[in-house]
């Protein structure tokens, strides 16, 4: 890691040496492991000591954070860390670039030739802009040790878990999920991901959806099949039929598309600890979401509606020609993936900024074309999923409602035991139970 600071006078490179050495002296002096050969590559201060004396710097908010996530990390590249922060070293964007295109193409090599036009066209812009090729190479040297780590540490992480084929039940029973194409169901993989920073997959998975008797499954029940029914025998408005086609891509691009306009803090450490906190929610929610789904294993509507006179309730009524407004995912009905995401993505977002009350404006591609829609409140969009979801057929309320819940949750848990900033602030100074949660109602 201390390779980063080559082309700096000898005269620092002496002294940085001479201070490395005597910092790592001191640490196994005073560490309890003293008796052991550390290894300052792989031990962290926390591992240490957690009472180390680091803790006497974390006076500013800001340091305290920086700090404390350092103490995380192994001491040898802790030192180049910070380093490159209290000094103001600039290899950083160039770090961040090639980290992403190492992990992009060791996760994706399919996709190494969309990644590398992308990542070549932004070091030439770089050359344009006066870098220096040794900064430029600096940078891409921090960049790919620090991708290098993260793809070690979950290297082991699940995602790859080998997954027998998906069958669908022979002789299934009212409210079981069909796939119309088993072959291919998505998102069974996330089960078996080790979470980031919830305790388990299962840890928020929200109970049973309401039973097919109750009130409350025929309610939504005429809910979905009136207003997410094909054009021709629903009363949506051409606003309405919008916000469902706006609301029908996959939460993995519409999310990478949308989310960096909100890291809008003054200083580059703060912008990445807030993204950090938004993409560890996201993926915490999704692998809860997810194993959520697969423990239900509750049907969509398309399957639902048609058999409405079949599901022992005398309040519904089938109609065996109906079809969800937008294309359905190929996985469980419930709950809800968008809803999920937006509740830990806004959830985390509003948690972190201490208010609902902000200006954004989300875009989306519909049928090759950008579309956008500005929002003044989080809260706003929140009810845009909630709504337009049912608006395309693709979900019942009580599954958006659920989705929300867990995603809420997920962020609430992410804020405060990932990214709290000390020991004793769970909170940062701002309310953590702010989101967007809703009453969820199952009455029988």
């Amino acid at each position: 890691a201390a390779s980063g600071f080559r082309g700096e006078t000898s005269v620092r490179r002496f002294l940085f040496r001479v201070a490395n050495n005597v910092l790592f002296d001191y640490i196994s002096k005073k560490s309890k492991r003293q008796r052991e050969q550390l290894d300052f590559a792989a031990v962290c201060v926390h591992e240490l000591d957690p009472r180390s004396a680091s803790s006497i710097i974390m006076r500013r908010r800001e340091g305290q954070a920086f700090v404390q996530s350092l103490r995380q990390i192994p001491v040898a590249d802790q030192v180049v860390l910070e380093l490159m922060y209290f000094e103001g070293i600039k290899e950083y964007l160039r770090a961040k670039r090639k980290a992403a295109l190492h992990m992009g193409i060791t996760l994706f090599p399919n996709n190494s030739a969309t990644y590398l036009p992308v990542y070549d066209t932004k070091m030439a812009a770089l050359v344009a802009q006066g870098v220096s090729a040794q900064s430029i190479e600096d940078g891409r040297a921090a960049g790919l040790e620090v991708a290098t780590q993260v793809l070690a540490l979950r290297a082991a992480d699940g995602r790859l878990t080998p997954l027998a084929p998906f069958v669908n039940p022979v002789a299934p029973l009212p409210g079981q999920w069909i796939s119309l194409n088993p072959g291919a169901v998505i998102g069974r993989n996330n089960i078996y991901i080790r979470p980031f920073s919830i305790s388990s997959a299962s840890q928020f998975r929200p109970k049973a959806p309401p039973k097919l008797t109750s009130l409350r499954y025929a309610r939504d029940f005429w809910e979905t099949k009136t207003w997410g029914g094909p054009d021709a025998t629903s009363p949506r408005t051409t606003e309405q039929d919008d916000l469902a086609k706006f609301l029908t891509g996959p939460p993995p691009a519409f999310w990478t598309r949308n989310l960096l306009q909100f890291a809008d803090y003054p200083k580059v450490i703060q912008n990445a600890r807030f993204l950090a906190a938004l993409w560890v929610a996201h993926a915490d929610a999704t692998i809860g979401c997810f194993e959520a789904k697969y423990y239900h294993l509750a049907w969509r509507p398309f399957t639902a509606i048609p058999a409405g006179d079949n599901d022992d309730n005398g309040l519904t009524v089938g109609d065996p020609g109906w079809t969800a407004n937008e294309s359905t995912p190929n996985h469980p009905e419930y709950p809800s993936g968008h809803s999920c995401i937006s509740g830990a993505s806004f959830g985390a977002i509003a948690m972190l900024k201490g208010t609902t009350n902000i200006d954004f404006t989300l875009t989306e591609t519909i049928a090759g074309v950008p579309v956008t829609r500005p929002y003044h409140d989080t809260k706003d969009f929140i009810t845009d999923v909630m709504d337009g979801r049912v608006l395309g057929g693709m979900h019942f309320r009580f599954a958006n409602e659920a989705g929300l819940e867990l995603g809420t949750n997920v962020a609430r848990q992410v804020l405060r035991y990932g990214f709290r900033k000390d020991r004793d602030d769970h909170d940062h100074g701002h309310d953590h139970g702010q989101g967007h949660g809703h009453d969820r109602d199952h009455r029988d």
